[in-house]
């Protein structure tokens, strides 16, 4: 089986640094309470703003997931106010 692998690195504006924590906890919580088959992620934060997201799982059921997580599509949507 394939597996998908997505790698989002991006620098915060110093005045939205704590909504992207926000967010960020809020895609935690989410995978926390649904426990998607075929899905991981995990977040980096580092001391300069940069923020590193990792996302990876089985090519059809991490795109299954990650439509269903809310949290992620609005993680996602928030990339352009980055």
């Amino acid at each position: 089986m394939l597996i998908k692998r997505t790698v989002i690195r991006c620098v915060i504006k110093p005045e939205i640094v704590k909504q992207n924590e926000r967010l960020v906890e809020a895609v935690f919580q989410e995978l926390w309470a649904e426990s998607p088959d075929g899905f991981r992620y995990f977040a980096i934060k580092l001391g300069d703003r940069t923020f590193i997201h990792f996302r990876y799982g089985h090519r059809r059921q991490a795109s299954r997931s990650q439509g269903r997580l809310a949290a992620l599509a609005v993680s996602a949507g928030a990339t352009s106010i980055r």
